[in-house]
């Protein structure tokens, strides 16, 4: 079909996350700003224009703000952009077709911020291991610790967006995410927070335990504070490292702000961060996610922080019923390699997606 007005022909990187629209009526458009910058194709009569629409919210007054790219605009469509989405009051004005993917910002109805413990609890009760074994990483033997940490890496080096993204383009190599990993693993926090799945497995008679998941989480240590034991990333990890500080600023901040027992919690170290997740299959993963949270639980945190950086987690956080914080789209962050070339971070239509779990729940409700 073809496009019924000429600006039907642009790109609209925004969300495709039901989270985003959440309650939006609690906001009123406090202020529509639109930045340009020249399009990289040829065509110089098109610009990019990066549209910020920041929310007041009637009843408390923050404000909470969204940005979504439009790819490929005539600078003279840049007026109506802005008046459309000041009369709508939602990036939404700006869908044109149905190729709708994702946006940065902190999402403009964090429902100060409603988190849903009760239905998470429930979630993960209902999760059932079977003949699968869960050990925490602190458990095993150095020799399976290591074979975990180049699993995962592995893993991620093949299915985390930005990871394979920045291998393709050869600023970061498998190996240097696997050193990295391993440099990790044995940190007292990540022993002692992170999960193995084991599965029985018979051979020539002999049944033997097999691992078909794991998960490595961490604290998630206050802005003020460094881990002077933590390694520092290998060169080729670290436009990664620079998108998810910039998120985790953004996002924690405004729930340490905004959502009651986060900011103390964070202090307190009771808020955990689930970041490397890998598994022979999706559902192996998903047991690394839940056993990941029970995990949490058992600890006595008070929340988990995901960063989603593919759609298949942002999937599994909205199964376990997360309430999704921020968005950072790949799209806005370039990085150049040593010939001089420059590309973005991960696939554009994609973004990392900040997730929190809340695991406070009543003895009453703890299933």
């Amino acid at each position: 079909m073809m496009p019924s007005t000429a600006r039907a022909e642009a790109t609209v990187v925004t969300p495709r996350h039901p989270s985003l629209v959440r309650n939006a009526d609690a906001f009123e458009t406090a202020q529509v700003d639109v930045k340009l910058t020249p399009a990289e194709e040829e065509d110089k009569v098109k610009v990019n224009a990066r549209v910020t629409l920041s929310r007041k919210h009637k009843q408390h007054g923050f404000i909470a703000s969204q940005a979504a790219l439009v790819l490929g605009v005539r600078a003279d469509e840049v007026a109506a952009i802005k008046t459309r989405c000041t009369e709508e009051g939602d990036l939404e004005a700006l869908r044109t077709n149905g190729d709708v993917n994702c946006m940065s910002g902190l999402l403009a109805a964090p429902q100060l911020i409603e988190t849903y413990p009760e239905k998470s609890a429930a979630a993960l009760s209902r999760h059932a291991f079977a003949s699968f074994k869960v050990v925490t990483l602190g458990t095993v033997s150095n020799e399976l610790a290591d074979e975990t940490a180049v699993y995962v890496a592995e893993k991620f080096a093949q299915k985390e967006p930005m990871t394979a993204h920045l291998i393709e383009h050869g600023v970061l190599t498998t190996s240097d995410e696997v050193s990295f990993v391993r440099s990790i693993i044995r940190e007292p926090e990540v022993l002692n927070t992170s999960v193995i799945i084991l599965q029985e497995s018979e051979e020539d008679d002999k049944i033997t335990d097999v691992r078909v998941a794991a998960a490595l989480n961490e604290i998630m240590a206050p802005l003020d504070k460094t881990n002077e034991q933590e390694a520092d990333p290998p060169a080729g990890l670290l436009p990664i490292f620079t998108l998810l500080a910039k998120q985790d600023a953004e996002a924690l901040q405004f729930c340490a702000n905004h959502l009651d027992g986060f900011a103390a919690a964070w202090a307190n170290n009771k808020v955990g961060h689930h970041f490397m997740i890998a598994g022979d299959t999706p559902a192996a993963a998903e047991m690394a996610f839940v056993a990941s949270m029970q995990r949490f639980r058992t600890l006595d945190f008070a929340f988990v922080v995901i960063e989603a950086t593919n759609p298949w987690t942002a999937t599994v956080c909205e199964k376990f019923a997360c309430t999704a914080v921020h968005v950072e789209a790949y799209a806005e962050h370039n990085v150049t390699d040593a010939e001089g070339a420059t590309f973005k971070v991960g696939p554009s239509s994609l973004a990392s997606i900040l997730y929190l779990m809340d695991l406070r729940i009543s003895e009453s409700t703890n299933p």
